[in-house]
């Protein structure tokens, strides 16, 4: 047990005294939800269902995003779940750790995009595409997701692509404490 302490003792003061690269960077995220109202195109008829039994306003999903620079002009995002269920099209449920990405533009961007072969007649592909117009103290974007069946066997699953908006704040704490907003000791 002492030994594994040492070395996460070396690693983190290691990683302090390095290459002089910034910290990860924390933010609390407000994102957009996906509601009926913007998901029209995500179904079969290419309209909203009719009836609605159950429907809330006024309410946003709260993240917290981990962003950090690499080498290479490489930046990383750690958004958490990526898990949306976009109407009748295929939901969108991209794992792992961390996506790769950059600067294009004046803009960071992060994609990340799943392929799923059922056949060779049906082949799903999913994508999410953050976009970060503002990344400081305060955090603007989108992010952009894709959803659509290729080949003869999709039965109708329709196509579609939804945006939501989302901000944050950079908060002050480490990636391997969780924020607690309580502001209790």
């Amino acid at each position: 047990m002492r030994s594994i302490k040492l070395a996460v003792a070396v690693v983190a003061v290691s990683g302090l005294l390095g290459c002089g690269g910034s910290q990860p960077s924390i933010y609390r995220v407000a994102m957009e939800r996906v509601t009926l109202a913007n998901t029209a195109a995500c179904f079969r008829a290419g309209q909203v269902p009719t009836t609605n039994p159950d429907e809330t306003t006024n309410m946003v999903d709260e993240e917290q995003w981990v962003i950090w620079d690499g080498i290479d002009d490489v930046q990383y995002l750690e958004p958490g779940n990526i898990d949306y269920s976009l109407g009748q099209a295929e939901d969108i449920s991209i794992g792992g750790e961390a996506i790769q990405g950059g600067k294009v533009e004046d803009n960071t961007v992060f994609t990340t995009t799943r392929t799923r072969r059922e056949s060779t007649t049906e082949i799903y592909t999913t994508s999410a595409t953050y976009t970060i117009e503002k990344l400081g103290k305060t955090l603007e974007g989108s992010l952009a997701l894709s959803s659509a069946c290729a080949g003869a066997d999709c039965g109708g699953i329709p196509s579609c692509n939804v945006t939501l908006r989302f901000v944050g704040r950079k908060i002050s704490t480490d990636n391997l404490t969780v924020y607690d907003n309580s502001g209790g000791d």
